[in-house]
């Protein structure tokens, strides 16, 4: 009289959430970061990042489950699940850039300040995945038998595409090699409601005192921009119709990317 899931019982009334997932994340390291501020209206600045971002759309709601955790649910068992345009993405990036904010009107009341950053970009590795349509039953935790599969996936490693997961020398060595390179841009203004009228133009940045506001809005678009990958990059199609067993036993030999395309 119960669902049995994640090893958990739940009564009847429980309700498994069947839409797709989506997921984003960003994460970014700081070597280096200077700014020089001339006077009250202008500041001047440098900046080396190191960014790594991952996200995913239309995730279908079991593949998490099937992936991470043992499914030991045989309710599960000898069901078809179908899924479409499921894209997975992943980026690491270098990115050294410079950046211009200034205050372009002071008056009264009101008062409104723009920047720009522009950035030149440094790609490591990226990988992307495009599931255009999926459909399989799930016989055990083990294995399942792929009715449909079209899906297009692209990578660019900073080793080559033999080389074994776990020959951390060689991945290490190459920490530093880009394989892509691009460009991007920040761009943003903010508008601040004063509650005094105040003269900065002519006083040091440093003597410059903080004045109250009411409120401030602001607008800023963020890393509009692209890497192109050319180096170590491979994109492969995957097609199949017609029925196929896969057991996920079969990956327990893969060792390297190359050996992953060759298995599917």
């Amino acid at each position: 009289s119960d669902y049995f899931i994640k090893g958990k019982n739940y009564p009847v009334g429980f309700v498994l959430n069947t839409m797709p997932k989506n997921m984003h994340e960003s994460s970014e390291a700081t070597a280096f970061s200077a700014m020089f501020c001339p006077n009250g209206t202008l500041a001047l600045g440098m900046f080396i990042n190191a960014r790594a971002c991952s996200n995913a759309t239309n995730v279908p709601y079991e593949l998490p489950e099937i992936a991470m955790i043992t499914l030991d649910n045989t309710n599960e068992y000898f069901k078809n699940f179908s899924s479409r345009n499921c894209n997975i993405n992943a980026m690491v990036w270098n990115e050294i850039g410079i950046s211009v904010a200034s205050t372009i009107y002071d008056r009264f009341f009101s008062k409104i300040d723009c920047g720009i950053s522009a950035k030149l970009l440094l790609g490591i590795s990226s990988a992307s995945t495009n599931i255009k349509n999926l459909d399989y039953d799930l016989l055990s935790k083990d294995s399942v038998f792929l009715n449909t599969l079209e899906m297009v996936s692209a990578v660019s490693l900073p080793t080559d595409l033999d080389t074994p997961f776990n020959d951390y020398t060689n991945i290490i060595s190459n920490r530093l090699k880009y394989n892509g390179l691009g460009f991007a841009f920040d761009f943003g203004f903010s508008y601040t409601e004063k509650m005094k009228i105040d003269n900065t133009r002519k006083r040091k940045a440093c003597a410059i005192p903080i004045t109250p506001y009411f409120f401030k809005i602001g607008v800023s678009l963020l890393d509009f921009g692209a890497i192109r990958f050319k180096s170590n990059s491979i994109t492969n199609v995957f097609s199949y119709n017609g029925g196929m067993l896969l057991d996920f036993d079969s990956f327990n030999d893969v060792s390297s990317y190359k050996s992953l395309v060759e298995t599917l």
